[in-house]
């Protein structure tokens, strides 16, 4: 043997060993070494702390009995030196009870990497001494209620989603906001809040599928049941799969959420889309309003008396990567003074996304950015491939102490070219299925979003979603709590007339805590409201009869009480 293959020998014996050489005694049961292949640039500044995401095959039977107890170590190797990085594990593929051939792994890329460092994994093939990383996501299936003014309701089912001691996100598997169904709707909420509460709230984003109806609007979004569960539960990353199918029974959303530990102010959440028409929908009304795959949607609530009612804000620009390859920014009206949706980007204007496949809405940069980001317009639908973007503003509530205004931009199927007739018919059969990601800026830029875009589009491809893996959803337990306030004395509709003027009167407000956070919370009173949910057409009447029995039906007569009560559901 001469002395150039020894020294190549020798080099690959101390690759097989390179834990053990670096780390000494605390890693020297773990056997073996294998390199791992990234798929960003990491030299990127942007690459920093982006999850990786990546199926491993082992070269030998690796040692794991399940996520927790296993041998698998992930270390990076640049000129800082050697570094081990937290991880996570998944999806095990076992050989028998206490061996795993392959996996899927979870790790970040460090602050430090400069795109010259190497990434490792170091195992064995007999029982070490596991890991012990913090758990810093965690996913629990919760409900929320809050009732700010008698019988008008915020009342939904949600995965909370929290990262070191916060809430990031709610995921809404099916409820209802103010009158509006908000199934698959993700809520992001302010930095550093702590609890989930509607003044909390800072922006929403929805995967549900939705068009057109009579009274406004129709689709998953509203269904009454749903199938859920939480596929992935570790402490790098969480992942849960919500489905439903419309009232009509003619589309049905199956999406997969999924989020990624993020020590940064840049927060995202990625969603597997999957709908699949069931029956042929053809739109008659509100034709803007022709097949929705997601949207984009902020809520501005301000109450001169209620502090949990001022709520949001309408950032002042939307923009998207058009199909001309350039960007395109146009205004948002913040203060909009129309009741019925006043159409700022409409299905006439032929708005097409282009290939870096993002919209934003935004301040001016640097500046806060809420983007929808997509990982292609090609191959995602078997009927109108491709994406349309349309946004518009209405002026919800418009009273003396209350004002509501809300700003929606519409993902949805190309149904329109300039010169063609607008196809308003989505055809059985019909399956739309895409990646898409719902990402946060504090202080970002639109450069910040594109260059977000492409390395969104680059991890996708080696993203492997299992839908069958994890544990079904449990039936929680729960009750329906009526809370009574006897000898409390307050004005009459204290609330109401509080929202609805501006002025301060008196009204009773129950706080229901579970394990000291807050559960539950509303306004007792003796006699409910109704929502309002018939159509602005219906309440054009000039008869001063009709009038006066549309105000009675407002009460919620048969729930009348002698006392003050609240009215709690679904409390675990």
């Amino acid at each position: 043997m001469n002395v150039s293959s020894i020294l190549v020998t020798s080099v690959l014996v101390a690759l097989s060993f390179f834990p053990y050489l670096i780390h000494g005694e605390t890693l020297s049961d773990n056997t073996f070494t294998q390199t791992i292949d990234v798929p960003i640039d990491t030299a990127l500044p942007e690459s920093k702390f982006q999850p990786i995401d990546i199926k491993v095959e082992f070269d030998h039977p690796c040692w794991a009995k399940d996520e927790i107890n296993r041998s698998i170590r992930v270390f990076c190797e640049g000129s800082f030196g050697v570094e081990e990085l937290e991880s996570q594990i998944y999806d095990l593929e076992f050989i028998d009870k206490e061996h795993i051939s392959s996996c899927r792994l979870v790790f970040l890329i460090p602050e430090f990497a400069d795109g010259t460092e190497k990434y490792y994994i170091s195992y064995s093939d007999r029982e070490v001494p596991i890991p012990n990383y913090p758990d810093h996501v965690s996913v629990i299936d919760s409900h929320y209620y809050y009732e700010p003014i008698p019988g008008q309701k915020i009342d939904f089912d949600y995965y909370r989603i929290t990262e070191d001691g916060y809430v990031i996100y709610g995921v809404v598997q099916k409820g209802i906001l103010l009158g509006t169904y908000v199934g698959h709707t993700i809520i992001k909420l302010k930095p550093n809040s702590t609890e989930f509460e509607t003044v909390n709230a800072d922006q929403f984003a929805s995967f549900a599928f939705s068009y057109g109806a009579k009274d406004g609007e129709t689709g998953t979004q509203e269904a009454k049941t749903v199938d859920k569960s939480v596929l992935v539960d570790g402490n790098l990353m969480v992942r849960m799969r919500i489905r439903s199918k419309s009232p009509e029974g003619d589309v049905e959303t199956d999406n997969v959420y999924t989020y990624y530990y993020s020590p940064t102010p840049v927060k995202r959440i990625c969603v597997k889309v999957n709908h699949r028409v069931l029956k042929t929908i053809e739109v008659r009304y509100n034709i803007d309003r022709d097949g929705s795959y997601a949207t984009l949607s902020t809520f501005k609530s301000r109450s001169s008396s209620i502090d949990k009612m001022n709520v949001g804000d309408i950032l002042p620009f939307l923009s998207f990567y058009s199909d001309d390859g350039v960007r395109e920014t146009v205004d948002i009206p913040k203060n909009p003074s129309t009741k019925e949706t006043d159409w700022i980007i409409s299905t006439d204007d032929d708005k097409d996304i282009g290939k870096n496949a993002w919209v934003c809405m935004h301040e001016d940069e640097p500046g806060k950015l809420h983007a929808l980001v997509f990982d292609s317009v090609e191959g995602i639908s078997n009927e109108r491939d491709g994406l349309q973007v349309k946004m518009g503003v209405k002026e919800n509530v418009k009273l003396p102490g209350l004002e509501a205004d809300s700003c929606s931009v519409y993902v949805t199927r190309d149904s329109y070219d300039s010169g063609t007739e607008h196809d308003t018919v989505i055809e059985e059969e019909t399956n739309i299925s895409f990646d898409a990601e719902f990402v946060t800026f504090e202080e970002g830029t639109l450069d910040d979003i594109d260059r977000e875009s492409i390395i969104f589009r680059s991890l996708a491809e080696y993203r492997s979603i299992t839908k069958e893996s994890g544990e079904e959803g449990v039936a929680v337990k729960r009750y329906n709590l009526t809370v009574f306030t006897l000898f409390a004395h307050s004005f009459p509709f204290g609330s109401l007339l509080s929202a609805a003027t501006g002025k301060n009167f008196s009204y009773i407000y129950v706080e229901i805590y579970r394990d000291n956070s807050l559960a539950s919370s509303g306004t007792a009173s003796k006699i409910p409201i109704h929502m309002d949910t018939s159509s602005s057409e219906d309440n054009k009447s000039n008869n001063f009869v009709e009038k006066i029995k549309s105000s009675i039906a407002v009460f919620d007569w048969k729930n009348i009480s002698f006392f003050r009560k609240l009215r709690v559901p679904n409390l675990e």
